[in-house]
């Protein structure tokens, strides 16, 4: 399995992502940050338009996207490559995300996403795509 590590940062440098860019070096994982020097447009242009720009020069077989301002690496590519794996193949599944129960922002907005949970059919509070630590 070959592994691309990818995240967003669209900072004037990499100033920004510094932790993760350290717990990556400390774990021997070679980080790409794109999208450095350029202005954010909102959203959607920093995770889905630049993030398709960036993957169409990636030739790897896998991606592993994560958010490189609150994220702390504490294993290296291969442990996680192989927990992928069994996930992937326990679960039949070839898209493995990690999230977090009541994360960012619902701890702040609990009336928020009760209700929009209610309004989904009485659904738990959305879970985000967001593994904290990886």
């Amino acid at each position: 399995m070959k592994t691309t590590v990818c995240t967003a940062c669209v900072y004037p440098d990499t100033k920004a992502i510094w932790p993760a860019l350290d717990s990556c070096k400390k774990h021997g994982v070679t980080l790409h940050p794109y999208g450095i020097g350029g202005r954010a447009k909102g959203y959607v242009d920093i995770k889905v338009a630049r993030l398709l720009r960036f993957l169409e020069s990636v030739k790897t077989s896998h991606i592993l996207y994560f958010d490189g301002t609150d994220i702390l690496w504490v294993h290296g590519l291969k442990e996680i490559e192989a927990s992928y794996r069994h996930i992937s193949k326990t679960q039949r599944r070839s898209v493995v995300i990690g999230s977090e129960w009541k994360l960012y922002p619902f701890r702040w907005r609990p009336a928020f996403f009760k209700q929009r949970a209610a309004e989904a059919g009485g659904h738990p509070p959305f879970i985000y795509p967001c593994p904290g630590i990886i």
